[in-house]
């Protein structure tokens, strides 16, 4: 149920960027009026017009596509169960629309290799994602996590395969 109401969520938040874009590209196009003709100002507006069109047409495409994985997500509880660390609706960081639409696309793209750049509650998703493709019969994913201060306590619920590299990227 949450997750469903995620993704009709995530689609409202769509549309609404595409409005955004829309009076973003209208804005561009009243500037340009002060300073060009009518046909340089129409072809403007087509042109961002048939560039956020294909955009927003791909995103809603995949958004249907990996919908039906959504579902899997129904029994995640929002507050953390007592145990071991699981992801949960509740945690402190990774949450909401792209923490459901990471685990779709895991799900759907059934990717080989991951590196995550960045780890904690995230991770504890994707192994739940790695986990659901491994059961289905793919094979074990390599996993390279970068982190530069990691949260023991969660990446402990790990995979033991997962290969964590404690660095800094961002100087």
């Amino acid at each position: 149920m949450v997750a469903s109401l995620m993704l009709d969520n995530a689609l409202a938040r769509l549309d609404g960027a595409l409005g955004q874009l829309e009076a973003a590209a209208r804005r561009r196009i009243d500037a340009e009026r002060s300073r060009s003709n009518l046909e340089t100002e129409l072809a403007l507006m087509q042109d961002d017009r048939a560039r956020l069109a294909a955009d927003l047409d791909g995103a809603m495409a995949k958004l249907r596509e990996i919908a039906p994985h959504a579902a899997e997500l129904a029994d995640v509880p929002d507050e953390m169960p007592p145990g071991p660390p699981s992801f949960h609706w509740h945690n402190d960081f990774w949450t909401g629309c792209d923490a459901l639409i990471h685990y779709c696309l895991v799900r759907d793209l059934k990717p080989r290799r991951v590196v995550e750049i960045g780890c904690g509650w995230s991770s504890l998703l994707l192994a739940q994602a790695l986990a659901k493709n491994e059961a289905e019969g793919c094979p074990e994913v390599a996993v390279d996590q970068i982190e530069p201060y990691p949260r023991k306590e969660l990446l402990e619920a790990l995979p033991a395969h997962w290969d964590l590299h404690e660095a800094i990227l961002q100087r």
